[in-house]
């Protein structure tokens, strides 16, 4: 009555033990809406272990992804990073939002895929655009010279002088001041060249800004004019820096139609950094690039002409909400070129899109699901054992009672007292024995039962 017990734990155990589930790889596929024009989608693949629940990111050295939708098919071959993180071209002309897409994510060594099925597009997907305006907040803008200023990217570079720019208007009529010329004051810590600079035929100029610690401030001084018909402007505010942010020698305008190359500098230890091209719509390119002595080689792809954003980042999802170092840096893909000081004031103030992602499939159920059969036979086996263990103590109870009465029956032979042989034994008594036996087994199914649900 002892053993047996002892024997139901530890077949319990067994059960457990063959029914749990086991770590297993997996992938999560991240999607964005393809760009305006562009002929596929640029996804990103990260592949992942789970331990009961506990996700780790893992490097695959070979991952082969497949895409279907439209009738056409596109395969890509290639390996995940440190971070798990694979940018995955998927060339597929003509998709759309909301176009059935199968894709399959498969590894060398995995019997089954990593990820399998269909993609899931939210049900309202569209690029919010962020609230203007995109001016630096001032502290003090006073004057008859109203000045706005706009970083370049949002924010500088430490260490790396970027496009500043200024807009002079008429306090009275609200219109673009030409021939005003600006003073730069820069507090200790930030750099700008040249120290004046006047104001163009739609009242903007640029200014080369070094942020050289990460909290900086400019004080501008405008003024046109002599005498009564003198008109100045005075403003100060801090100047947005991105700490450990790449840089990029980006020009506002691309060819269209052509590849460029271009340099990330990394001032940080970074060993990667991330890299992607937006427009208004979606994502028209993105790539993982490999950081070597502070620096990595960028080749953007040939673009369709129109307005879009490089982002730089240190995190696969950096661009998702552009803090810490990551920045978006607006340039136009358009043929011929336009002035730059006019055209670097409206790309940078004007608003920029959320870089937002959505999971397009999640493999790790469908991996749960398939390994289901091994959870169900473990479950089985426990509970068969707690069954066996309930029907043998209930037998083993009721020998026990039947040889207590053949004692008691043997002491009326040989004349003894039956109290010195055995206790009596009443139904009431081995009832509660019975039900106390079985609550106990019951308890453990029900424990079970509850963590395999």
């Amino acid at each position: 009555m002892v053993l047996t017990p002892l024997v139901a734990v530890a077949t319990l155990a067994a059960g457990l033990r063959i029914g749990a589930s086991p770590a297993l790889r997996a992938a999560i596929v991240y999607g964005a809406p393809p760009a305006a024009g562009h002929r596929g989608l640029a996804w990103q693949i990260v592949t992942i272990v789970d331990d009961r629940g506990v996700r780790e990111a893992i490097e695959l050295a070979h991952v082969s992804v497949y895409a279907r939708a439209r009738g056409s098919e596109s395969r890509w071959e290639g390996s995940t990073n440190a971070d798990g993180v694979a940018e995955v071209w998927l060339d597929l002309p003509g998709v759309v939002v909301g176009d059935s897409v199968q894709i399959e994510v498969r590894t060398a060594g995995e019997a089954s895929p990593l990820a399998v099925g269909l993609a899931s597009w939210p049900e309202e997907l569209h690029r919010g655009r962020s609230a203007p305006p995109a001016f630096v907040r001032s502290s003090r803008q006073d004057g008859d010279l109203v000045m706005d200023v706009a970083v370049y990217g949002g924010r500088l570079a430490p260490g790396f002088a970027s496009s500043l720019w200024v807009r002079v208007t008429d306090k009275s009529t609200g219109a673009p001041f030409v021939g005003a010329r600006i003073d730069a004051d820069p507090e200790p810590g930030l750099a700008v060249q040249p120290d004046h600079v006047t104001t163009n035929s739609t009242g903007s100029a640029e200014l080369a800004a070094n942020a050289e610690i990460h909290v900086v401030a400019l004080g501008l001084r405008a003024s046109a004019g002599s005498g009564p018909a003198r008109k100045s402007g005075v403003w100060f505010g801090a100047i947005p820096v991105a700490p450990g942010a790449s840089f990029v020698a980006m020009p506002l305008t691309l060819a269209p139609r052509e590849a460029h190359a271009f340099d990330v500098l990394v001032p940080t230890v970074l060993r990667r950094v991330y890299a992607e091209v937006d427009d208004g719509e979606g994502r028209a390119f993105a790539t993982s690039l490999p950081v070597e002595h502070s620096r990595a080689a960028l080749t953007v792809p040939p673009l369709e002409p129109g307005k879009y954003w490089l982002v730089t980042a240190g995190d696969p999802r950096g661009a998702e909400s552009l803090e810490g170092a990551a920045l978006a840096r607006p340039f136009l893909v358009a043929d011929p070129a336009v002035d730059r000081t006019s055209l670097g004031f409206s790309l940078t103030h004007s608003p920029q899109p959320h870089f937002s992602r959505f999971v397009v499939l999640d493999g790790v159920p469908a991996k749960r699901r398939a390994d289901g059969s091994r959870h169900r036979r473990g479950l089985a086996i426990a509970l068969g054992a707690l069954g066996v263990a309930a029907a043998l103590e209930t037998l083993l109870v009721l020998r026990a009672v039947v040889r207590s009465k053949r004692l008691l029956a043997l002491s009326d032979v040989i004349d003894e007292d039956s109290g010195a042989i055995e206790p009596p034994v009443n139904a009431l008594s081995v009832g509660i024995g019975l039900l106390v036996a079985l609550l106990g087994f019951a308890l453990l199914a029900a424990l079970l039962s509850w963590r395999a649900a």
